[in-house]
């Protein structure tokens, strides 16, 4: 890649961070504002941060730039060959602190000859580490980081998504869930792309989901159940609702089952959860019962009615000693 081009994305990558900066701060400043609690403006935060973020950054990658020859970025990725934009891609996920760029995305992704880069992108996806372990037996891989080379992963899927091609969800779904574990950002990143997909990805989790009851709905297939349920905030349909049903049943970490139903939606789920509780009075832990009492009351339900096994509520519903 050229030393010109290497600088403007050095120089595109200082201003991003200013601009984060900026944004983090007036956000911060306005959360006395915000009705909800910490976890959630949090989440608000860091989304609104990225999105105002990245909209100022259209603008640089609009403008003429001394460094592509008076281009702008874009008009400079529109003449360039796929190589070059697979070396520059790459050097956006891997070198930039933040994503990358959405014309470097566009630029991939509208590039003219559709098969080659679905094609390359398959090939990239599929020959990738997805572990540490993985990459440290490959040539030179343990002289590289992992969150970094999977980055460029995750710009592959992206493009896909760009472009609209699921073929490789079921492919994805089923070597995300060879692994007993997988990092916290892998898993975001087939997230997003088996996420896009409803249609195709819907019955392909269920019956995944179906198949590992007996095994507790553990490892990996605790994501497919917040997959179902991300997709189930667009997309209302009684399978997905049966489907996190019966993961609450099955799941040996029940905490997430719980979180998903509650932020399905389906007030049908309220007097599972209540009489989950009131029955394992005994056994439930703590977190997963304070989890039940947050979605009931998400989902409209009563909690009045629901036994305290740790004793932390008065009659009337106040909290004890400080706990929570």
């Amino acid at each position: 890649m050229k030393d010109s081009v290497v600088s403007f994305f050095k120089r595109y990558d200082e201003i991003e961070k200013l601009v984060l900066d900026q944004q983090m701060d007036y956000f911060q400043d306005k959360l006395q504002e915000f009705e909800g609690d910490d976890k959630t403006y949090e989440e608000f935060v860091l989304d609104q941060v990225l999105a105002k973020a990245r909209e100022q950054m259209l603008s640089m990658e609009e403008a003429p730039a001394e460094e592509l020859g008076g281009k702008s970025l874009k008009q400079y990725l529109e003449e360039i060959s796929l190589a070059e934009l697979i070396e520059i891609q790459d050097y956006c996920a891997a070198e930039l602190d933040s994503e990358v760029p959405f014309s470097v995305i566009d630029a991939v992704a509208a590039y003219e000859d559709r098969n080659e880069v679905i094609k390359t992108a398959t090939e990239a996806i599929e020959n990738a580490s997805w572990t540490e372990e993985e990459l440290a037996a490959t040539e030179d891989g343990e002289d590289k980081l992992f969150e970094l080379e999977f980055n460029k992963v995750k710009a592959w899927f992206d493009v896909l998504i760009k472009l609209g091609y699921s073929d490789l969800t079921e492919g994805v779904i089923d070597r995300f869930m060879s692994y007993e574990l997988t990092r916290e950002f892998v898993a975001e990143s087939v997230s997003k792309y088996v996420e896009a997909f409803p249609d195709v990805s819907i019955p392909m989790i269920i019956s995944r989901l179906d198949a590992n009851k007996d095994n507790g709905i553990k490892g990996p297939c605790e994501d497919l159940v917040m997959m179902l349920a991300a997709i189930g905030r667009e997309v209302k349909n009684d399978d997905i609702y049966m489907a996190l049903k019966s993961a609450f049943r099955y799941m040996e970490n029940k905490i997430y089952a719980v979180i998903c139903l509650g932020e399905y939606g389906d007030g049908r789920a309220v007097p599972m959860l209540k009489g989950y509780v009131n029955r394992h009075q005994d056994t439930i832990e703590r977190d997963v019962f304070y989890e039940i009492l947050s979605a009931v009351q998400k989902l409209g339900g009563d909690i009045s009615d629901i036994q305290d096994p740790f004793r932390d509520f008065d009659k009337n519903g106040n909290l004890l000693n400080g706990e929570d």
